[in-house]
């Protein structure tokens, strides 16, 4: 006799690799990441508790299972690691335009995050680059040009919102 897990995992296997496959772009992947969904239910539960909870609930599962996919994904990202097989020649090429434009695009926003920071009043810009950019403690700022600490915080301030404002809509 099939518990309700084994009967969740035949009667909604292909429906849930291609949900994961939504999320991770890879039927391989989005399999293992499905088996790894229900291995994780099943150790999460003991085997009298598998009965009790609705794991024919697609809903808990589907859940389970996008959680499983995020989690991928960040770690893919953190580790870069991706796979590829021997037909995804053209999806390669597709992530290194998506990758070059990216960096393009990491570019532009650095200039105009220079841009934005040359456009503060001289005395905040000057105690935001010392700040931000150098890594100087405030309290060393505030030796270094004769200021109070308080003064210091309000530039910060100032240069925070001014930032923000003309940075808004890139960020």
């Amino acid at each position: 006799m099939k518990t309700l897990l084994e009967l969740t995992y035949t009667n909604n296997y292909t429906r849930l690799v291609k949900y994961a496959c939504s999320y991770v772009g890879n039927e391989v992947e989005a399999e293992d990441i499905v088996q790894d969904t229900f291995m994780h239910i099943w150790s999460k539960l003991s085997a009298d508790r598998l009965e009790e909870v609705e794991v024919e609930n697609i809903r808990y599962v589907t859940v389970v299972l996008k959680n499983k996919c995020i989690d991928f994904l960040r770690l893919k990202k953190r580790t870069g690691n991706v796979y590829y097989s021997g037909s995804d020649e053209l999806d390669l090429l597709y992530d290194k335009r998506i990758h070059e434009d990216t960096v393009s695009k990491d570019i532009d926003l650095e200039r105009l995050i220079h841009q934005a920071i040359n456009n503060l009043p001289p005395k905040c810009r000057q105690i935001f680059i010392e700040k931000k950019l150098n890594g100087e403690k405030q309290k060393n700022i505030a030796l270094k040009y004769n200021i109070s600490i308080k003064t210091i915080e309000k530039q910060m301030n100032i240069a925070y919102k001014k930032l923000r404002n003309e940075l808004n809509c890139y960020l």
